[in-house]
């Protein structure tokens, strides 16, 4: 059994590293559709081929391959590479694990809707942290998507007409 004086010097350590620990938060304020379409300089429908992790000097990134099935907006390519923050690297003999909350994460083999944006280090990031990476599911009428400002499910044909359609109209001054 530990003396006092022992567990006095554990909670002492204890209170010193947690004090001195950044505390760190994330904010995001929920963008429109219309915001979406006009910060994404491309939109693309694909599905999650490929991933790995990288250690950057911002810290630990995960970097998911897409191959586009549908090119809404944007130039035609046959790959996007997608850099989510966060991730698991073991670059030593110590793993190094990083997590974002609310930070887009994307299973092999999911197909997603794209907001994106060319970023730095030759990858795309999401527009609005994750509100830019719309998850695809099946319905009656086939695969849809819940965009923002949507009255509820619609067509990935519909959607990405929608989506064209913004993206050529003139954009309205706030």
């Amino acid at each position: 059994m530990l003396g006092k004086k022992h567990r006095f010097a554990m909670l002492a350590c204890g209170i010193m590293s947690t004090a001195s620990a950044p505390a760190l938060a994330t904010t995001t304020i929920e963008m429109s559709f219309e915001d979406l379409v006009a910060e994404a300089g491309t939109v693309v429908v694909g599905e999650a081929t490929a991933a790995r992790v990288e250690q950057r000097d911002g810290g630990v990134v995960t970097v998911t391959t897409f191959r586009v099935d549908t090119l809404v907006v944007g130039d035609a390519v046959a790959t996007v590479d997608v850099a989510s923050p966060g991730g698991v690297v073991k670059p030593g003999k110590f793993r190094i694990q990083e997590v974002h909350p609310g930070a887009p994460v994307f299973p092999l083999g999911s197909e997603a809707l794209l907001f994106l944006n060319y970023g730095p280090a030759n990858a795309y990031g999401v527009v609005g942290f994750n509100q830019g990476a719309v998850t695809i599911f099946k319905t009656a009428a086939g695969k849809s998507v819940r965009l923002p400002g949507s009255g509820g499910p619609e067509t990935l044909t519909a959607a990405a007409a929608r989506i064209r359609k913004e993206k050529a109209a003139p954009r309205r001054p706030r």
